[in-house]
């Protein structure tokens, strides 16, 4: 009697451990099926920044040219001695020369790793992560307003109110960037469409404007992205204008010291580079495509955890079920 109880016993132990199994495979199946469809994703979004980046690299061409021109005539306007037609015309080839080189440098932008977190998938936002901290931090301030003095729980109200609102924009961001990706991408597309067509964007500022709007909340905290591209960009114009000024020593041209140090100081230390308002909005574009990719990142990470442990389990089970089938034999 107890042998067939034990048996018995045995058997449902063993029919339980097999669905278990079944149901594991099932379940890393789809994981694996949910990170090959985000690695889908985050190419159709790194394919966008792609596009961003090289438009962005062409605006920075046509803004290092702008200013080395801007820089030769009032360089030439101030200089010493009064240049002749020829000396004028010799200087202006060399700086055509000069600047055929430095674009092909600005054109090879694109494809910097280092300028670029899409190439390499670079986590630089970490939303999710940055939204835990927050809600821990807030969490924290919570429990201190249970005990202090009025002055430090004035403190710690104010604290908490900013902390509450920081964690509801970061939660509002999270909730854009899995709403409007989609949008996004039409978005791109269609902007890619019009670009090789040669077609006026005109009737569609307002829809740009609307994408703008609805990916704001994402944009505040893009803002080292931003910074980081920005000054890089501000950095390829400004090697531009240092490569000038060994241009002109270089062909003679005499002109005040202090000019050029001012004129020099003014461009690399000042700020005077300034980034046109398309550069500023395909900047922010490119921003919202990362944090895109960001989350799709997120994602395949808990995937993979969840099959690394399905994984585990599947082994685990599979040599009790190879242990109960013996006892039931």
């Amino acid at each position: 009697m107890f042998a067939f109880g034990s048996g018995g016993e045995n058997y449902r132990t063993s029919m339980d451990t097999i669905e278990r199994i079944e149901e594991l495979k099932r379940e890393i199946v789809k994981q694996k099926l949910l990170i090959e469809s985000e690695e889908a994703k985050i190419e159709k979004v790194k394919r966008c920044c792609g596009v961003v980046a090289e438009l962005l690299c062409a605006q920075c061409r046509e803004l290092a040219e702008e200013v080395v021109w801007d820089i030769l005539g009032h360089m030439i306007e101030c200089s010493q001695k009064k240049i002749s037609g020829n000396e004028k015309a010799g200087l202006k080839e060399a700086v055509k020369t000069l600047l055929e080189q430095e674009m092909k440098n600005l054109e090879s932008l694109s494809a910097d790793e280092e300028m670029w977190p899409h190439i390499d998938c670079r986590i630089q936002v970490n939303l999710d992560e940055r939204l835990k901290k927050a809600q821990f931090e807030l969490k924290g301030i919570e429990n201190k307003m249970l005990d202090g003095t009025r002055a430090q729980l004035r403190k710690r109200a104010v604290q908490m109110e900013e902390m509450k609102s920081l964690c509801s924009r970061m939660e509002q961001a999270v909730l854009s960037i899995e709403s409007w990706e989609k949008l996004y991408l039409m978005f791109m597309a269609d902007m890619e469409i019009r670009r090789q067509s040669g077609m006026d964007d005109t009737f569609y500022l307002m829809e740009r404007e609307d994408i703008r709007r609805k990916l704001q909340t994402c944009f505040e905290f893009t803002d080292i992205i931003c910074r980081s591209l920005e000054e890089r960009l501000r950095s390829s114009v400004r090697i531009s204008v240092n490569n000038l000024g060994l241009l002109l020593a270089e062909h003679g041209f005499h002109f005040p010291k202090s000019l050029w140090n001012r004129t020099r100081t003014n461009i690399i230390y000042m700020g005077a580079i300034r980034l046109t308002e398309d550069m500023i909005e395909e900047i922010n574009r490119y921003a919202a495509g990362i944090m895109f990719i960001e989350k799709h990142l997120h994602n395949i990470k808990l995937a993979t955890d969840r099959v690394y442990r399905g994984q585990m389990e599947l082994e685990r089970l599979s040599g009790q079920s190879k242990t109960v089938k013996k006892l039931v034999v």
